[in-house]
């Protein structure tokens, strides 16, 4: 994790991506509500949240892909609330109906010292984070400041903002996204966003460019994915296999990876090999 970084560039991103929530664009929805108004009540979003952080569960958690869960967890930090919101969301009583905690940055930070001290997990894991990027920012920045040094997973579900990818980089040692569909008219009926693949793609290409670029400023600690890396998930939910394998056609390419680590949806790690014929 990046550590010794002046002050000034610790507070610059959080703070440009708090303005962004005045007319929010953190995700690719751009629903452009008040989630932090001028005057009057906060709006909720897209993603059913208004600026007020919400938390599901801060805590160990085994269930993540091998390389990310080690041999005493991942630290997962599940946040309340979701800017895809699909209709077959294995965690629906936190994306849809909202169960989670309010709490600030300074409180979750506490709670992550104290889950990091109490259960020596391998990573600090924000899970679905995007629509609370700028609380999870000074989040990550107050965590530093305690000079714990575990490596940070993002968490996502692929559906992520250029823009807020780039700021998000430094923020970041393990990128995690989900890759779900590779067809429009699944995206819609599922998930209510057509653009999905193209959207993704996009954005996972600038999450592997984030990675590449930082790599060698950081060492390895301990158990686990190796920092600056990335694993692509792939939500195996219908179709051949070839529809989903597209994905590293597009991508692998461009930054010199000709096999890359990805999961499938049943939580087990595969490597594609597209240009042999397939997964």
């Amino acid at each position: 994790m990046h550590m010794g970084h002046p002050e000034q560039l610790r507070m610059e991103q959080p703070n440009r991506a708090y303005e962004i929530l005045k007319e929010c664009k953190l995700c690719p929805r751009n629903c452009g509500v008040a989630r932090i108004p001028k005057a009057g009540t906060p709006r909720a979003g897209y993603c059913r949240q208004t600026d007020q952080l919400k938390v599901a569960y801060v805590g160990p958690h085994m269930g993540e892909e091998p390389p990310i869960t080690g041999k005493r967890g991942s630290g997962t930090v599940f946040l309340t609330g979701c800017s895809l919101r699909c209709s077959f969301c294995q965690n629906y009583q936190i994306s849809h109906e909202g169960i989670g905690e309010p709490m600030d940055p300074k409180e979750l930070a506490n709670r992550i010292s104290h889950m990091i001290h109490r259960f020596r997990v391998h990573n600090v894991n924000f899970v679905t984070p995007d629509h609370f990027f700028p609380h999870v920012f000074q989040t990550i920045s107050l965590v530093r400041q305690k000079g714990l040094t575990l490596p940070v997973v993002m968490n996502l579900s692929g559906y992520q903002s250029i823009e807020m990818l780039k700021l998000a980089g430094e923020f970041t040692d393990i990128y995690l996204p989900d890759f779900k569909y590779a067809h429009s008219s699944l995206a819609k009926r599922l998930s209510a966003c057509p653009d999905y693949p193209s959207t993704a793609l996009a954005a996972i290409a600038k999450g592997l460019s984030n990675n590449r670029k930082e790599r060698g400023h950081r060492n390895n600690r301990g158990v686990g994915a190796p920092l600056d890396s990335a694993g692509v998930r792939g939500k195996l939910l219908r179709g051949p296999y070839n529809a989903f394998c597209g994905i590293w056609e597009e991508t692998s390419p461009q930054h010199n990876e000709p096999v890359l680590p990805c999961s499938s949806s049943k939580g087990f790690f595969l490597k594609s090999y597209c240009n042999q014929g397939g997964i």
